[in-house]
């Protein structure tokens, strides 16, 4: 997703996330691997998100609110 240099990784991976996810209804996850050595995108995704499909080799998290 992104690599951080900075000091407060935590608020800065939010607000990176944010933008770069604003407008979607969606994320989708196919390469476990990669996910697995972003411990924070992965955090985000599974706390906040409800998992919308749970596919044959991909997860679809719904990004935006129900309704």
């Amino acid at each position: 997703f992104f690599e951080l240099q900075g000091r407060n990784r935590a608020a800065e991976f939010d607000t990176e996330f944010s933008d770069r996810t604003q407008n979607y209804e969606y994320f989708l996850v196919t390469l476990f691997g990669e996910l697995d050595q972003q411990p924070l995108l992965k955090e985000k995704l599974f706390n906040e998100f409800p998992i919308a499909i749970d596919g044959d080799g991909y997860l679809l998290f719904k990004l935006t609110p129900s309704g």
